[in-house]
């Protein structure tokens, strides 16, 4: 199955980005105050978002049944510090750590494409200390990143939030991911809008 890309990327405001999250635009799309965009553009990022939640939600069906395997309560958010890379790449620098594989759960792609890392019915390597009760998701790149990235994210961790008893929704630390997600601002309207 073949699918259109954006061509031309405009980036969400804060207040957009945070009506999406509440679910108060009945589209998720970009309004017209991004920017004067055609019915054509709009059409093609509510063909995005409605292509981007068919993936997250296939890809948390597709997951292993947890609720016997582990407790999980937490959501850490990290950056890979690096260009757009894939779940496949990753991978391969964790293995050359010494890990058994890829120490996310989730990676999200600069394009908002999803990509399943480890299992989320075993205990990630993203955290230390952090990793026995969490889901690590890591966003591709270290101090920007796209409105796209960060749709996905609020779409993933709503659904994750449904899906287990989410308590806490972190950073790694401090500086991961860079300053330009305000993961706290996310977890304060997610958890308080999720259940």
């Amino acid at each position: 199955m073949k699918t259109k890309k954006i061509k031309k990327q405009k980036e969400m405001s804060r207040a957009q980005y945070e009506r999406f999250l509440l679910g108060d635009d009945s589209t998720g799309a970009p309004s017209q105050a991004v920017g004067r965009s055609s019915s054509k553009h709009t059409g093609q990022v509510v063909a995005f978002l409605i292509l981007l939640a068919t993936v997250v939600s296939c890809a948390l069906f597709f997951q292993p049944s947890e609720a016997a395997a582990r407790e999980i309560d937490t959501i850490i958010v990290h950056h890979t510090d690096s260009g757009d890379v894939s779940v496949k790449t990753i991978n391969e620098w964790h293995k050359e750590r010494g890990w058994s594989g890829i120490g996310y759960h989730y990676v999200i792609r600069a394009n908002g494409d999803l990509e399943i890392g480890r299992p989320v019915s075993k205990i990630g390597a993203h955290a230390k200390g952090r990793n026995a009760h969490s889901i690590g998701i890591a966003l591709t790149g270290r101090d920007h990143f796209t409105w796209q990235q960060k749709i996905s994210l609020g779409i993933l961790v709503r659904k994750l939030c449904k899906k287990y008893p989410i308590k806490k929704i972190e950073r790694h630390h401090e500086r991961c991911p860079g300053p330009n997600l305000e993961v706290e601002a996310m977890a304060k309207e997610v958890l308080g809008n999720v259940r």
